[in-house]
């Protein structure tokens, strides 16, 4: 039996804009705090664990593929 990947889910205010895997979500949350930055209108974005409710803080420093590798190291499943 295989281990299934936890489920994280990113809101932006009311709107859930992202949900699956955390590198999935965390490449999602990269790109739309960059477009956001761009155009000077930052927002809130909270991501949570769907299991636990728990609220996840991710390092989105770099470019996405970076932001990724680090969700993943941290929130995988263990082997």
């Amino acid at each position: 039996m295989s281990k299934q990947s936890p489920t994280f889910i990113a809101f932006a205010g009311p709107q859930r804009f992202a949900h699956g895997p955390i590198d999935a979500v965390a490449r999602v949350v990269h790109a739309r705090q960059a477009a956001q930055d761009a155009v000077g209108k930052p927002e809130l974005i909270l991501i949570f664990d769907a299991a636990t409710s728990a609220l996840v803080d991710l390092d989105l420093r770099g470019d996405a593929d970076q932001a990724a590798a680090r969700a993943l190291a941290r929130f995988a499943p263990p082997a």
